[in-house]
């Protein structure tokens, strides 16, 4: 249990939908229709995703924190409102390609593999999260995201 992170596809006709409700209220399963219901892409970082805040924020966050950030509302008696936030389809095809740059650096791979305690946590999820974007970005599609 606790606080997690899971990202899934949206398509352009739901972000539309969801600016009107911004905690994700849109119908449908575009994703499904365009995929299949068992090969459309989904990134769960579980609680990976504080390690990716830490290497793709920083000073100058990088195009790629978009995917990452935000953080849950802590309230009383141990609970907490998640944070919700819909990526529109222009901003995942700059992430996907920031990520595209960053893996195919040296000294970035570096910096992941050396840098941070938990290096199996990002350089395992760094990729899976690259591959999500390519084909979400690769597809047309918008990301829709939560953190809780």
């Amino acid at each position: 249990m606790g606080i997690r992170y899971f990202a899934h596809p949206v398509s352009p006709r739901q972000i539309a939908q969801a600016s009107e409700c911004p905690r994700g209220c849109y119908d449908g399963h575009d994703s499904w229709d365009y995929w299949g219901y068992s090969d459309a892409p989904t990134l769960d970082l579980d609680k990976c995703y504080p390690e990716l805040q830490v290497l793709l924020g920083g000073a100058t966050p990088r195009p790629s924190y978009a995917l990452v950030e935000g953080a849950v509302v802590l309230g009383g008696y141990g609970g907490w409102e998640s944070f919700q936030r819909i990526i529109p389809v222009d901003e995942v095809k700059l992430i996907a390609d920031d990520l595209d740059d960053l893996l195919s650096s040296p000294a970035a791979v570096a910096l992941v593999e050396c840098r941070y305690g938990d290096r199996d946590c990002v350089s395992e999820n760094l990729p899976r999260a690259r591959e999500f974007a390519r084909r979400v970005a690769d597809a047309g599609f918008g990301i829709h995201y939560s953190i809780g």
